[in-house]
């Protein structure tokens, strides 16, 4: 993945969350450069959990003429016409962070494509505490792009504290997401971090906070 490029000031905004997370609604959302709150939303109707989420904007775009490519397991994944969408930049998504009653030790990230293309999400977000703590990815990650319609959503889960890890972990007031694309986010989040661990996009609540 290609190195940080931009740092957007944190916001918060509410999504839904699926029946069998069971979460509390309460929203804010924050343009970039600016404050505010806004009226509760809900992901493709699946999430409602508490949210803190951020906008981002967009970086490189694949070259044309190429046949469309495979679908990634797992994710809303189409080829475009002629060629692959860009990466999702920092402009094109809106990300939120919200805390889920279960299973617990668990935060998920939504991120809704606010724009009016399609853009590559990428398989994963690379998620870095404050002080440094780096979420754990996946083994074996791999696949072809993953591309996110226009007021489509994808989800990602962490658990934030492995319980029988080694060492107590540490209390952290952010977060900073590192998108496939090079551009990042960075969202305040108030966590007790032990040994974080992250999955890939899914397509559903359920499918990310199950994985």
């Amino acid at each position: 993945m290609s190195a940080k490029r931009i740092l957007i000031p944190c916001a918060v905004l509410a999504f839904g969350c699926a029946a069998l997370v069971g979460c509390d609604p309460a929203a804010t959302k924050v343009t970039a450069g600016s404050s505010g709150s806004a009226d509760p939303a809900s992901a493709d109707g699946q999430a409602s959990p508490d949210a803190q989420s951020s906008p981002a904007s967009s970086p490189s775009t694949g070259s044309a003429g190429q046949a469309p490519a495979p679908k990634a397991s797992d994710t809303s994944a189409t080829a475009t016409a002629g060629g692959r969408a860009p990466y999702c930049g920092a402009g094109d998504v809106t990300l939120a962070v919200s805390p889920v009653r279960r299973p617990i030790n668990h935060l998920l990230i939504t991120a809704t494509n606010t724009s009016a293309t399609p853009c590559d999400l990428g398989l994963i977000a690379e998620i870095t505490f404050e002080g440094g703590t780096e979420a754990k990815l996946p083994d074996g990650l791999g696949g072809g792009p993953n591309i996110l319609e226009p007021g489509r959503s994808n989800y990602q889960a962490v658990l934030l504290d492995q319980q029988d890890a080694p060492g107590t972990g540490t209390d952290t007031s952010y977060m900073t997401l590192e998108l496939e694309g090079g551009d990042t986010v960075k969202i305040e989040n108030k966590a007790h971090v032990h040994a974080p661990s992250t999955t890939v996009w899914h397509l559903t609540v359920e499918d990310a906070l199950s994985s």
